[in-house]
């Protein structure tokens, strides 16, 4: 399995620019384009500041996929 996250659908939501999210949640912008582009998840620390941040539960914003290769 791996995990996904819906920050790039909340920051839509909120109609924040990326910079404002990266701001929002605490991290820099190319640390948050990271995310968003599941080239990087964050750590579990991460995960409950941005979770708190934007007032959402840590599984509002993230989940877990079937990988593929495990189907």
């Amino acid at each position: 399995m791996k995990m996904q996250n819906r920050l790039e659908d909340i920051r839509w939501e909120l109609r924040l620019s990326k910079k404002e999210m990266a701001e929002r949640i605490g991290c820099l912008p190319n640390q948050y384009s990271r995310w968003i582009s599941q080239q990087q998840q964050p750590n579990q620390v991460w995960m409950l500041r941005i979770a708190s941040a934007l007032k959402l539960s840590v599984e509002q914003i993230f989940y877990l996929v079937e990988d593929e290769q495990e189907s």
